[in-house]
């Protein structure tokens, strides 16, 4: 059987067609190689460069000549640096959150792979200080590290963490890649995870404990989208949306973040 695609709303373009009179200007014609990008409530623009391991910010059309931060990150070819979001309270906190492929200690810029890290920094004048660590040695490979972070309406930290090019582990709770992992903003455990009570689906990290919130065939950077609570039938219900390259483009739902539902595969 041949999948049949979702048909586009009606008066709705193709996504290659873009509507009359908008404009397409090069906002950042500097970047190198970006990667993740997120927009504070100041319009300043954070983006990764994935191979210089350069946070930079574009500052009312401005671009600093030295970065937000400097990261030592693998040069593997699908590694390095990765993920990035903002706290929701940002505009208080100044926090920033990151996912990049460490190298191991001694190593330079472009070095083999160390673990994956989710670390925070504050943003202190335009500058990333106080380094924080969320979650330590993450598992890591040369390719499918994916590491796409956002932030739920429910407040929890997502981190999408790739299979490590092995798809088996997306389907095995014992180990970690392959998943999506929902967390406390500081990394600690929320006590209504799905699967807490799984042994399997709980690791051991540097005197953490990182909690699956469901498998997904994770490989490359994947979207991740934590719709707000709606209500249906006077239930209140949370809705997180994810695509899966590895399984060619489907996207799936999970319903209160604890049982997956393959929605679309094209």
């Amino acid at each position: 059987m041949v999948p049949t695609a979702t048909p586009l709303p009606e008066g709705k373009l193709p996504p290659e067609h873009m509507p009359d009179g908008l404009v397409v200007e090069p906002f950042a014609p500097a970047a190198n190689y970006p990667v993740a990008f997120a927009i504070a409530p100041d319009g300043t623009l954070f983006y990764n460069e994935l191979r210089t391991g350069n946070i930079r910010i574009v500052k009312n059309g401005q671009l600093p000549a030295n970065p937000f931060y400097n990261f030592k990150v693998s040069g593997q070819p699908e590694a390095g640096l990765i993920g990035l979001t903002l706290d929701p309270d940002f505009a208080n906190n100044h926090y920033v959150y990151v996912f990049y492929t460490s190298v191991p200690d001694g190593q330079d810029n472009g070095g083999p792979n160390g673990p994956n890290e989710v670390v925070r920094l504050t943003d202190v004048a335009d500058k990333g200080s106080e380094l924080t660590y969320i979650l330590q040695d993450l598992p890591s490979a040369p390719i499918h590290n994916s590491g796409t972070l956002r932030f739920g309406p429910d407040g929890k930290l997502y981190v999408a963490l790739g299979d490590n090019d092995q798809g088996s582990n997306a389907q095995d709770l014992g180990v970690l890649p392959g998943k999506i992992l929902r967390v406390n903003a500081d990394g600690s455990i929320p006590a209504d995870n799905p699967r807490l009570s799984d042994r399997r689906a709980n690791k051991p990290r540097s005197g953490r404990t990182v909690c699956a919130t469901c498998s997904a065939s994770i490989s490359t950077r994947s979207a991740i989208n934590c719709s707000p609570p709606r209500t249906d039938q006077a239930t209140m219900t949370s809705w997180m949306w994810w695509a899966e390259p590895a399984i060619s483009g489907g996207l799936r739902l999970a319903t209160n973040t604890s049982q997956a539902s393959p929605i679309r595969s094209p």
